[in-house]
Formats: C-alpha cells, sequence, structure tokens
C-alpha cells in the first residue's frame, strides 16, 4: 500500500512539474554511528543497493595509520560492514559504481578490487595502470568504461589514461593529453555524455578543465574558472545536471584550505553559495545518492584535524504543512492537523491529528489527493450541502483513501515519507471525514483541508 500511496505523490509532481527549490544547501547530517575520522580514502555511490561504499584512507598526523575498513551510507545512518575479503588498508585510491555490472570499481596501491555489496574480489590483470595513487578515476555510462588519468608511483607525476572495462585494464594513447599530475578529480557529465576533469598538481598548480569522449581529450574554455587545486573532489549531479566540485588544496602545505562549491555546466564553472557550507578540507570524499538526489561528503583533512563529518547538497525544499478551508459538524467543527513539531519530511513519518469527532466513533477516512482546485471536472472547494453535509466543504481531490482510528473523539493518522529525491518539493493534500448522526442530513462531517509539500526541516 506505501508504494500505492507515493506512486500516486510521485505522479503528482511530474503532473505538477514541482519545483525542486532555487535554493542549493549544504546540510550537515548528525548519524548515530560514522567513520573515523580520515583522508585520501575513496567513496562511490553504488546505485543496485541505493547506498554509498567508502573504503580505507589514512588517519593520523605524526602517527599514521592506514585503513582497510569498508562502510555504507544509506538514508543518514553508517554501516559497518564486515565483508570475508577485503582490500588490504590503503590509501589515495580511487572508486566508481560501474553501472552496467552493478559493481563498484576500486583501483589503488593494492590493486583492481570490486564490491558486489557483500563482499569485495580482487582482479589479476595483465596489465594496470602505472599508477599505484594520487589518480582520479570516473564511469562512463554510454561506453561502459571506468577511465584512470594521472597519478604517481613514487616518482614524478603520470598523464596516462587508462580504462577498465570490467576484466581488464587498457592505456589509451590520444594525440592530445593533460599535463601529468597528481591528485585532480573527474566526474562523467551524463548529460553532455564526457568525463570532466579538473585541476591537479604537478610541475604547477592547474586550473584547467578537460574533457574526455573516449578518444580525445579536450582542454576546454570556460568563461569561469574555480582557483587553482589539487585534493579537491567531484561529482555529477543529476538533479542540477551539472558536474559540482568542493573544496581542495590551493597550494603548498600551510595554505588556507578551500571550502568554495562550484558546478560546471558543460560551458563554464559557477559558485554556489550556501548557507553554512562544510568546513574547508582537502582530501575529502563525494558520492551522488541517484536515489535521493543528494550530494554526500564525508570526512577530509583540516589540519591537523581529520574529519568525520557527513554533509549533503541539494535542492533544498522546506517541508511544510498549511491549513486551510474549515470543518464542519458539531462545534467548533472537525479539524485536521500535524503534531506539534511533525512535518512532511524526507524519510520520516508525518504525523496528524484529527480532532471534533464524535466519542462514539472509531473510524474515520483520509483521502489523500493530487489537487486542492479539481477533483475531476469539478471544481474545488466544493459544497456539500445538496448531498445533506450541511456546512461542510469538500477541500481535496479523493485519489486515494485510508482507515484512521478514533479513540474518545480523537484520530491519528501517520503517513510515512519514502526518502525519494523524486518526490521533494511535491505537493499532496489531505482531508479526513467521519461519521456524526447529529450534525446533518447525511450523517458524515469532514475537516479542513491540509496541504503538505515535502521537503527538509
Amino acid at each position: 500500500m506505501l508504494k500505492i500511496i507515493f506512486a500516486t505523490i510521485v505522479a503528482c509532481a511530474a503532473m505538477q512539474q514541482a519545483v525542486f527549490g532555487q535554493t542549493v544547501r549544504w546540510m550537515q547530517t548528525i548519524t548515530p554511528v560514522s567513520p573515523v575520522g580520515r583522508h585520501n580514502a575513496a567513496m562511490a555511490y553504488d546505485s543496485a543497493r541505493q547506498e554509498a561504499v567508502l573504503f580505507g584512507g589514512r588517519t593520523g598526523i605524526f602517527q599514521i595509520t592506514l585503513l582497510a575498513d569498508t562502510w555504507t551510507f544509506k538514508a543518514n545512518v553508517w554501516t559497518l560492514k564486515k565483508p570475508n575479503v577485503s582490500p588490504p588498508a590503503m590509501e589515495e585510491h580511487a572508486m566508481v559504481y560501474d553501472l552496467a555490472r552493478k559493481e563498484v570499481v576500486l583501483f589503488g596501491s593494492g590493486g583492481t578490487w570490486t564490491w558486489d555489496g557483500r563482499s569485495w574480489k580482487r582482479h589479476s590483470t595483465s596489465s594496470s595502470p602505472t599508477s599505484m595513487g594520487r589518480h582520479a578515476m570516473a564511469y562512463d555510462a554510454t561506453r561502459k568504461r571506468t577511465v584512470l588519468f594521472g597519478g604517481s608511483r613514487t616518482g614524478p607525476a603520470l598523464s596516462e589514461t587508462w580504462e577498465w572495462d570490467g576484466k581488464s585494464w587498457t592505456q589509451v594513447k590520444p594525440k592530445t593529453s593533460p599535463p601529468a599530475r597528481v591528485d585532480p578529480a573527474m566526474a562523467y557529465d551524463s548529460v553532455r555524455k564526457q568525463v570532466i576533469l579538473f585541476g591537479g598538481g604537478g610541475k604547477t598548480l592547474f586550473a584547467d578543465t578537460w574533457s574526455w569522449d573516449g578518444k580525445i581529450w579536450t582542454q576546454m574554455k570556460p568563461t569561469v574558472s574555480p582557483p587553482a587545486r589539487f585534493s579537491h573532489s567531484m561529482v555529477f549531479d543529476s538533479e542540477l545536471q551539472a558536474v559540482v566540485l568542493f573544496g581542495g588544496n590551493p597550494g603548498g602545505a600551510g595554505s588556507p584550505r578551500l571550502s568554495d562549491t562550484l558546478m560546471w555546466n558543460g560551458k563554464t564553472w559557477k559558485q554556489i553559495s550556501s548557507k553554512l557550507p562544510p568546513g574547508a578540507r582537502v582530501a575529502h570524499m563525494m558520492a551522488y545518492d541517484t536515489l535521493r538526489q543528494e550530494t554526500v561528503l564525508f570526512g577530509g583533512l583540516a589540519y591537523p584535524a581529520h574529519l568525520n563529518d557527513t554533509w549533503k547538497l541539494s535542492c533544498y525544499t522546506a517541508a511544510s504543512a498549511t491549513q486551510y478551508g474549515t470543518g464542519c459538524g458539531s462545534f467548533p467543527g472537525v479539524h485536521l492537523r500535524p503534531e506539534a513539531r511533525s512535518l512532511p519530511v524526507l524519510g520520516e513519518s508525518f504525523k496528524m491529528q484529527i480532532l471534533g469527532l464524535p466519542s462514539t466513533t472509531t473510524a474515520g477516512l483520509m483521502a489523500l489527493g493530487r489537487s486542492k482546485t479539481r477533483f475531476g471536472a469539478v471544481a474545488l472547494p466544493l459544497d456539500l450541502s445538496s448531498i445533506g453535509m450541511k456546512g461542510c466543504s469538500l477541500y481535496s481531490s479523493f485519489d486515494i483513501q485510508f482507515i484512521f482510528p478514533i479513540q474518545l473523539g480523537l484520530g491519528s493518522f501517520t503517513l510515512p515519507v519514502p526518502y525519494w529525491g523524486q518526490i521533494k518539493g511535491s505537493k499532496a493534500y489531505l482531508q479526513a471525514f467521519g461519521l456524526d448522526r447529529a450534525a446533518n442530513a447525511a450523517g458524515l462531517v469532514s475537516s479542513n483541508g491540509l496541504e503538505m509539500v515535502i521537503g527538509y526541516r
């Protein structure tokens, strides 16, 4: 039934072409459990299992500890996984999600590994990238290839391009390549079907933007560009239809870290202003949650602190519940209202109360609709006096109905709100109905209307 309820709401959102909020905002997520603070780890979003996967990294400044733990992040909850097989402890590796093969791909100093949601598997290959770390990777969904660029093997920075097809690595040798570098960032732009690379460090610090189409590297010429940096992170945000970049190091040791957020729209970069963004940091991890339509950021280094905070970037829509119209029945009439502090928040339960019903009644009817102005060919609100409900009005379309319990004249109704990005910003309308034989000829009464907007707190 829950799926039916929210299939209706999703359809409502699509039909109304709901605006997903004009404000792009970072929001910190407080979680009961969290991975230990770290930097130089890697994270990717596993769309088959609808969760971000984090592996490894480094903690400690003077006493360095390399990590080999696997965590997942799903609907605001971090979970430590305990696979039978795991990659060795490592840092400066990279991970992507292979959509065609439904597995996370990891490459670093410990080799090539894949994660299927339960365990890691190592792949022995006849050839592999020269880099052992500090490279960037992105998954090209059109060509079904993982693309790797740059990095280092303890020596100078590299300018090699490699591709993984699920079984083997192949070096690609285009005529033109970005200059050799370490710690750049890459993301696959699924709208423009190209891998985007920005920044990194080598013989100099780079502020260049490149695109890769599977054959050719092309240097882009944006009118606006972020400052040069390395150890930043990038993802592609399908809701914004843009590559999102955050943070990084604009220079050497002692340089102030960055806390800026920028978007690449295929032609140029644009800075995003947000209330209370994450603090400046380097070597943090980001992944884009396609189900919840949020960029997830974790950890990083804000010298000397290893961070373990979790943030989400999304088009922000505030959840709200607004009462309209008036109820009918015995004075002062049936009243539908949210419980204290309850709102239709993504991933939470929206709780409501229905007051003013007869104490002899044990159940009522709740209508959930997609409109407060039309019910089929009928305009709303509709005066119900013609059917014997004098003083009552219909405030919501009757698209789906539920039975709710009533005890001593007080009704209660709970609507679980899934954590689905596609319903963010959508509206639905509620109205309660009950029996009251003394109220009118029909013996039926109705509440005011309640308009809900699904979103964040």
